[in-house]
């Protein structure tokens, strides 16, 4: 990802992010970031299920950011504990 392109606020996520950025090669950073940034925007069971997708497809080219993912659900999902007023 180029420092232009856009990832979640300040915080954990961005934090995340930006460490999972690390663990890929450049050329496929962009698709990365959208599998996870995907995760984000969806409720609760969906975004469970993108995440062990995301993870999946990482798993054999990428196994360190494959485990950082699946190490990450909870804290990567915490955003769903919020209320709705929230989201407004």
């Amino acid at each position: 990802m180029d420092g232009d392109e856009a990832e979640p606020g300040p915080g954990p996520a961005s934090n995340f992010m930006r460490n999972l950025r690390f663990r890929v090669p450049r050329s496929v950073q962009q698709m990365v970031a959208a599998l996870v940034h995907t995760i984000f925007a969806q409720p609760d069971t969906v975004a469970r299920v993108l995440l062990a997708d995301a993870a999946e497809s990482l798993a054999r080219r990428f196994p360190q950011s494959e485990r950082m993912l699946r190490d990450a659900e909870e804290d990567i999902l915490a955003y769903m504990a919020l209320s709705n007023e929230h989201w407004r």
